[in-house]
């Protein structure tokens, strides 16, 4: 008896939409768009780190994850960020290699052409100030 009284009581979803107005509703979506826009843009700037991405958009990571499982245009936003972030860690690691690599060739074949990784004590920096 207490259950169907309770039941009764209750109140529709549609009837709490209906009764929100709907200038608070557009407010509420506006101000959760500003939101996400905000942690797409620290997403961007951290190079993909959610932790630190999170954490300069105020919002908590379990926000984001959930964000991320309800919204494909959000879903979408994040993995052209983290397809980006991902191509500048791979340019950033190959473009080190190729500086290591260079490295070993100066210093395996450029020994004859006066190459040396050493500094060569008593010479000086002859460049004009």
């Amino acid at each position: 008896m207490f259950r169907q009284a309770q039941h009764d009581n209750m109140i529709s979803d549609t009837t709490i939409n209906d009764l929100i107005p709907e200038r608070i509703r557009n407010e509420a979506v506006m101000q959760l768009k500003l939101k996400k826009k905000k942690m797409l843009i620290a997403l961007d700037k951290r190079m993909g780190v959610i932790a630190r991405a999170t954490k300069d958009a105020g919002i908590d990571r379990c926000t984001h994850y959930r964000w991320l499982a309800k919204d494909p245009v959000y879903k979408k936003a994040v993995e052209g960020i983290m397809t980006l972030a991902v191509k500048w860690d791979v340019d950033k690691v190959l473009y080190e290699l190729e500086l290591q690599r260079t490295m070993f060739i100066l210093t395996i074949r450029g020994r004859n052409r006066g190459y040396s990784e050493r500094q060569i004590p008593g010479l000086q920096n002859t460049e004009k100030k």
